[in-house]
Formats: C-alpha cells, structure tokens, sequence
C-alpha cells in the first residue's frame, strides 16, 4: 500500500510490520515487532517505558496514531487489509494492557478525568489528614509527660515513614504514596517545632534546612512533588535567613529582605540545567516554576516598597528600576519558555507579567478614576494581549507546523 501525496509506504507483511519512509530521495526502514508471538517484546527493556510519565506518553501517541489512522481509512487516502489492522491494533491493545498493569496509567480520556480527581482527593485527604495529627496533638498534649511528648513525636515520624515505604511498595497509582508522604513530612515539621515550644527554645533558622533536607530525601525517594514544593520553599528560608544571620542582624527579619531570594530563585530555575534529572523527570518543571515564582514575587514588592532593599539609593528610582526588571524578566522568560517548549515556564511566566502590569494599572488609575472605568481599561488591556499573543502565534506556527 502506498501513500504517494504524503511520501509514505506502509507495509504489514503476515508476521511483522514495517514503516517506509522517503528522507533526502532515499528509501528508509524503521522495523516493527512481532505479532505473532504473543507480543513478547512488550517486556524488553527497548519497548518498556521507565516511568509513568514515559508509559503515558507512550499510550497517548498509539491514541493518536489510532485516530489518524481512523481519518485517513474513513478519507480513502489509505487502504489496509484488514488483516493488518487487526494485528496492529491487538498489539497496541496488549501494549495498552502492559503499561497499565506496570504504571497505571490512563488508557483513555475518561480515566485521564478521573485520575485529576484522585490526585486532588489525595492533596485533600494528605492536607486534611496532617490538620487531624495537628490538632491531635494539641489535644492530648497536656496530658503527657514531657518522655512521653517526645515519644508520641518520635513515633509518628518513624510510623509515617515506614507507612509509606510499606505503601509504596503495593501502590502502583501512587496517589496513596502521595498522601502517605505529606503526612510523613508534616509529621517530620511537628517533630522540629513542637520541642521548641515544649522546652521555651529560641527559634532557630536550623529548622527550616532540616525540614528542607528532610523534604527533599521524602521526595526523590517516592516521588513526590508537593513534598518537593515544601522541601525548595523551606530551603529558600533558611537560606535566605543564614544571609541575613551573616550580616550581622537577626534572622526572623528575613522577611523585610526579599532580595535574598532573587539568587536563590535564579539557582532554583538553572538547577535543572546543571543537574540531570534522569529518574524523576517531571520534578524539572517544579525547580521552574519554583525558580520563576522566588525571583518575580519578591521583585514585585521591591517595586512598590524599595524601602526593603539593601541598596542606599533613591527610593523612588529604586522602584522603577525594579518594575522595569519585572517587566523585562518576565517578558524574557515567555520567550524562554517558548523558544525551548517550557510550557511551564511560559505560562507562569505569562501569569507574573499580568500580575506586574495590572498592579501597576491599579497605582496608577486605581484613586482618581471611576470603578467602573477602570476595570473596562482592565478588559480593553486584556483585549490587547488576546490579539498580540494571537498574532505571535501566527508567526511562528508555520516554523514548527512542518513534519520533521
């Protein structure tokens, strides 16, 4: 069978398939598999994905395969025997059933829906669940002596843990693990915070690089990414806390300093950069979107209050500087995120350079003009960026809408 408008040739011989395809004038072969032996290639380590991640990319390109494929029979572009058909689609259908047994994941959109709703019942149920101990706590706590405080604190640390270790190993959809290890680091926090106050401790920033340590150990060996969330904003803390420590001034006034996080944030979005993220794949964009939302947010209040920078200039210029910093970044980042296909990054990007522009309508008109006039101006600029984005869009579709 050949497809001489598209430049392809599909051949199904009686026990393999083979995929022809012309580049540069020249015939090239990509072989296929087996389908007459029970699909035994679904367990080699070339046809196994590494992860879920992996196995879900994969399904969802025999889906769209499958589609196309559907459009181009109904369209009488291609004619396939019958025969072909059936074997191809028994191999996708045991690929199917392969990935799902390995991974869980979702064979189809209705799954990919109900799936949302399991990971939202997990952060629910984790953060429901941690408010519960929370509360326990407090509950119970003056009925204790100080041994056993301190051993109820020690065993629901190492109980969460090895509830989750145990869960892990039997959950294959990984939204028990999830939960299981939220509750595992809050319990963890608790373990921190709450002698302090048992034994009238000074506060100490120490806390924040152990529940960070701790946070990251939790999440690269589970895979968890709201853990991973906590353990970067807790080292951020500490960090931007122990530079405020080195100069001399107390750490809780870390706050009043949000430029410390400006290098943190920048280290937080290169680290994936520097260090290969193999395994654990979709932690990548959560170092980015951490990365984007440490350096933008903190710029954002230096724009309005300079008064909070290290820096012994005019107030006023020390503002604009930084709203103008705001505005160049984040229009650099989208651009980033377009040119490499961070689609994080685009986006969170898109959603900081709103927030700056829409606070800045509101210093400016917020006081003297009607409501009502300033949220139609609200609109109108919203309008703008519909049509700018839309004709970018154009721009640049006929570069990537070619097949490769």
């Amino acid at each position: 069978m050949v497809i001489d408008s598209l430049g392809y040739r599909l051949q199904w011989p009686t026990e393999s398939w083979n995929v022809w395809y012309y580049s540069s004038g020249k015939r090239q072969s990509c072989k296929g598999v087996n389908l007459d032996r029970k699909h035994e290639s679904l367990t080699t380590p070339a046809m196994q994905p590494s992860d879920k991640q992996a196995a879900q990319q994969r399904v969802d390109e025999v889906q769209a395969f499958q589609r196309e494929l559907e459009r181009l029979q109904s369209a009488g572009i291609v004619e396939i025997k019958p025969d072909a058909v059936d074997a191809v689609r028994e191999y996708h259908c045991a690929l199917i059933q392969s990935l799902k047994a390995s991974f869980d994941i979702d064979a189809d959109s209705r799954a990919r829906q109900l799936s949302a709703g399991m990971r939202i019942a997990s952060l629910l149920g984790a953060a429901a669940m941690s408010a519960g101990i929370f509360f326990f706590f407090h509950q119970i706590w003056g009925y204790l002596s100080a041994f056993g405080q301190m051993s109820l604190l020690l065993a629901s640390t190492l109980g969460t843990l090895g509830l989750t270790v145990w869960i892990e190993r039997r959950d294959v959809s990984s939204y028990f693990t999830q939960l299981c290890g939220t509750i595992a680091f809050v319990a963890f926090v608790l373990n921190i915070v709450m002698p302090g106050s048992m034994f009238n401790l000074y506060p100490s920033p120490y806390a924040f690089l152990l529940a960070g340590v701790y946070g990251f150990i939790l999440a690269y060996r589970f895979r968890l990414k709201w853990v991973l969330v906590a353990a970067i904003a807790s080292s951020a803390a500490f960090l931007s806390a122990f530079t405020v420590m080195m100069m001399g001034a107390s750490w809780s006034s870390a706050n009043e300093r949000p430029e410390n996080l400006l290098v943190i944030g920048s280290l937080c979005f290169l680290l994936p950069l520097a260090i290969r993220h193999r395994r654990c794949i979709e932690f990548v964009p959560v170092y980015r979107i951490s990365g984007l939302l440490l350096v933008f947010i903190p710029m954002l209040f230096l724009a309005f209050w300079g008064d909070m920078s290290y820096l012994l200039v005019d107030q006023s210029r020390l503002e604009v500087v930084y709203q103008v910093l705001g505005f160049v970044g984040t229009l650099a980042a989208i651009g980033l995120g377009i040119r490499q296909q961070w689609l994080e990054t685009t986006r969170t990007a898109m959603v900081l350079f709103a927030l700056f522009f829409y606070v800045k309508l509101f210093d400016w008109f917020w006081d003297f003009l009607p409501k009502y006039l300033f949220f139609f101006i609200l609109g109108l600029t919203a309008l703008g960026f519909l049509v700018l984005l839309r004709r970018i869009r154009d721009r640049i579709l006929p570069r990537t809408g070619g097949v490769a």
